[in-house]
């Protein structure tokens, strides 16, 4: 049990007055980083109280520093991994139907909540998610106070959602003249989404320890021309087909299944190879099972 000095309550309380967490909650929180191995058997600290003075400051600019949030009702409907960054810092992204304007959202998850990713179920509607804005931006950021617990069935079926939307069809022939759109910052805008119908010809996926978790499909469609499979200076075999970048959340369809590929097309500037990385992946027609 934890004996809290004066002033920390006092700070803890102000926290909860501010924010969207109860007192009871943030305590409870307090009360695990306070008692952590981290704090409890570090020698730099003289005692308690000295502990409790840096452990309150923690929390004040956690809680009090972090944007404001606000209730929102959203349909996930694709997502990325959670990956360590350079820094070693977990990030991934969730992209959502934001139920005000229909339009589709990335929703930034960084730290612990980038796990959030594995748990949500998509093409299921979230009421009262408590989400946070960038100034400058429509993108929306979740934290621990997004609660993603209680997903509701909707009636519409998947393609039906990804139809309404409205984003633009191509074929791989036609990928390089229907690029997404890039910002005056130099940075392709994520949400500006494309859809490639096409028939997966190999698949390859990262290893399970790796810190990037990523996939690649190789696709094809009937625009594709029956070449060679170029081989590169450094010895790499890339076959004939269009390359789509995706996480392996989502790879779950076989080798000559045909899908709807949903996500943003760019043009590498270093080699010009046009390819996507998807955000969402639809099943169209799969192949039976070996055997069958």
């Amino acid at each position: 049990m934890v004996e809290y000095p004066e002033n920390v309550l006092k700070k803890l309380e102000q926290i909860a007055n501010k924010g969207s967490t109860s007192l009871e909650d943030i305590k409870k929180k307090y009360e695990e980083f306070f008692n952590d191995d981290f704090i409890q058997q570090d020698e730099q600290f003289a005692d308690d109280a000295d502990r409790h003075q840096y452990c309150i400051q923690v929390f004040w600019n956690k809680y009090i520093l972090r944007p404001p949030v606000s209730p929102k009702t959203i349909i996930p409907i694709g997502l990325t991994d959670a990956n360590k960054s350079k820094k070693g810092n977990l990030t991934a992204d969730m992209y959502v139907i934001d139920g005000a304007d229909g339009k589709l959202k990335r929703i930034v998850l960084r730290g612990d909540s980038a796990n959030l990713v594995k748990k949500v179920v998509l093409f299921h509607k979230y009421e009262n998610v408590e989400l946070g804005s960038f100034r400058d931006s429509t993108d929306l950021i979740a934290d621990d106070r997004a609660n993603f617990d209680k997903p509701i069935k909707i009636e519409a079926k998947p393609e039906q959602i990804i139809e309404k939307l409205g984003f633009q069809k191509c074929t791989i022939a036609e990928a390089g003249n229907n690029l997404s759109k890039v910002g005056s910052d130099g940075y392709v805008d994520k949400t500006d989404w494309k859809i490639i119908r096409g028939v997966i010809a190999s698949e390859k996926q990262c290893g399970p320890d790796a810190d990037w978790k990523w996939g690649i499909y190789t696709v094809t469609d009937n625009t594709v021309k029956d070449d060679e499979p170029e081989v590169t200076p450094d010895g790499r075999v890339i076959p004939p087909g269009f390359t789509i970048w995706s996480t392996p959340l989502m790879m779950t369809n076989p080798v000559d299944s045909q899908c709807d590929f949903i996500g943003t097309i760019t043009k590498d500037q270093k080699d010009g190879r046009i390819s996507m990385r998807a955000g969402c992946i639809l099943l169209i027609h799969a192949p039976p099972p070996e055997g069958e």
